[in-house]
């Protein structure tokens, strides 16, 4: 089985492609390569695709994206809001639990804002990066589809070290 197959996002494409070189007249070693090759162009252009026009676009987005963590934010502190009116009901004291869960989602939205006003600005200049960094990303990619592909399972191999032992046959 070819370990192309199990790329994320783009394994089925591949098996597509398998499909139709399985029943071409060509070595294994060669179907194998095209598909290295094709999955390799996909994986560039499709971060290509997201560095010139996904990452500028989303640049503009900073002010609904901190609309949408608020949101979130609010819908987490909903449950503590009626369990402690409930509390406040009966004429007991809300636990300190129910503070520490309010504040944790405080910190953690207020973070998650911060952290959109700084990035989002900042993404539009990936648009102007050159050809090298996407060539970097895919290959950071690949190196770590390969690492991972085993997740440490005895007798395993990685997909560069299959195509390796099929070569050298």
């Amino acid at each position: 089985m070819n370990p192309l197959r199990e790329v994320p996002l783009l394994g089925l494409p591949l098996r597509l492609l398998d499909d139709f070189l399985r029943e071409a007249p060509f070595p294994t070693w060669l179907t194998q390569f095209l598909e290295f090759v094709v999955l390799v162009f996909l994986t560039y252009w499709l971060i290509k695709a997201i560095l010139t026009y996904a990452l500028p676009w989303l640049s503009g987005r900073t002010e609904a994206a901190v609309r949408l963590v608020e949101l979130i934010c609010l819908a987490l502190l909903l449950p503590e809001e009626l369990v402690t009116r409930e509390m406040r009901r009966r004429r007991k004291n809300p636990s300190a639990v129910l503070f520490g869960y309010s504040n944790a989602i405080l910190a953690a939205g207020s973070g998650v804002e911060s952290a959109i006003r700084w990035l989002f600005p900042r993404l539009a200049a990936a648009k102007a990066w050159p050809t090298s960094i996407p060539v970097l990303i895919v290959a950071t990619l690949f190196l770590l589809w390969n690492s991972l592909y085993c997740g440490g399972t005895e007798g395993c191999l990685s997909p560069f070290a299959q195509w390796k032992a099929h070569w050298s046959e």
